[in-house]
């Protein structure tokens, strides 16, 4: 799905309406990013081209951002030292909440798995992914839903659970084999911003096939990086977490915003 907050021309805004927003205080959030950095720009733009909508084009989304060596992180992962992994991450929460942040948002479906002990290491909220994607799911009355992502996304309970119970809905994964050829093209194509047409095609042709097999009303991309290959929707509809991470991002902007007014 497109997102619905990006438009190039700003819209007429009066004078008055212009002090009243520049005067409006929103908070910060911290983005742990790296994950890998491909998908930490497209993060970086979309927050501030949906924050100057809301808020006015002369405006940009309070955010600080840690961005990780995705080689390293990427590397702990490969071997299984997932705790070396949880070190690196919640060492990254640490300094953006001691730098200020209100809210911690993770530009990436797997880290997830670490949202209990980020939260209780920083005593701040994580604007969960899952929700996000629960939220855009209900919105629009999807049921049968594929679920497509990294080998421990599509396979552990850490998003899929969320996702179920908040949204109600059914979600379908590949088979192994399909499986591990989706987490193959993501560690070794997406996360170094390798995107060709055959790549495009062969992904095209199997959510096309999945979703007629399996009769899916909807695909959710719950990879950050499978955004880049632009697939289209073709009788399902198609769920970007990113997209749907950024509005639930957007939506956390305007609700304490409009706290600090109301305070």
């Amino acid at each position: 799905m497109k997102p619905k907050y990006r438009c190039a021309t700003p819209r007429r805004r009066s004078h008055a309406m212009m002090r009243a927003t520049a005067q409006v205080q929103s908070p910060t959030l911290g983005l742990i990013g790296g994950l890998s950095y491909h998908s930490t720009l497209i993060y970086y733009q979309k927050l501030n081209e949906g924050f100057a909508s809301i808020f006015g084009s002369d405006r940009s989304a309070p955010l600080l951002i840690y961005s990780h060596d995705f080689g390293m992180i990427g590397r702990s992962q490969a071997n299984g030292q997932w705790k070396e992994v949880e070190r690196q991450i919640v060492n990254s929460a640490l300094l953006l909440t001691q730098s200020g942040c209100e809210a911690l948002v993770i530009a990436s479906n797997t880290i997830h798995k670490f949202v209990r002990v980020i939260e209780s290491s920083t005593q701040r909220p994580v604007l969960h992914m899952g929700s996000a994607i629960a939220s855009a799911l209900a919105k629009n009355a999807s049921h049968r839903v594929g679920f497509l992502g990294t080998r421990p996304t599509m396979e552990e309970p850490f998003l899929k659970r969320r996702i179920q119970e908040s949204a109600g809905v059914e979600l379908c994964i590949p088979t192994r084999p399909e499986r591990d050829e989706i987490h193959r093209v993501i560690w070794e194509r997406l996360v170094r911003g390798c995107v060709d047409d055959q790549d495009r095609q062969a992904f095209q042709a199997f959510c096309d096939d999945w979703a007629s097999r399996e009769r899916l009303d909807s695909i959710v991309l719950s990879c950050t990086e499978l955004g880049l290959l632009g697939l289209k929707e073709r009788g399902f509809r198609i769920f970007d977490s990113l997209d749907a991470h950024v509005d639930y991002a957007l939506q956390f902007y305007q609700e304490r915003s409009n706290q600090f007014i109301s305070d």
